[in-house]
């Protein structure tokens, strides 16, 4: 990497992308940088990320009439609830 031949500081780094290294740290900063350099790279909400797992749970979690608690533990609706026990597929939420 031709950042490891430079000393590097938190400081030289513009506003965005010294706020990642605070994050994260220099070194991935620097290593997501030199993959990305140059591109626009989409970050999702969490909730995208989380869908599957908390489904998952909620599958796991169901015993077959707590519709309303999965609902309320997981800020959702009943419908929403029912429809991923169901369905085994989430909506867009």
């Amino acid at each position: 990497m031709v950042s490891d031949k430079l000393e590097i500081h938190t400081g030289d780094l513009p506003g965005e992308i010294r706020t990642m290294a605070g994050l994260i740290g220099l070194k991935a900063t620097l290593t997501l940088i030199e993959k990305y350099s140059g591109e626009s790279v989409y970050f999702p909400k969490i909730e995208t990320i989380t869908r599957a797992a908390r489904d998952r749970t909620i599958k796991e979690e169901f015993t077959g009439s707590n519709y309303k608690d999965l609902a309320r533990k997981y800020n959702l609706t009943s419908k929403h609830v029912r429809c991923i026990i169901i369905s085994g597929k989430s909506i867009k939420n």
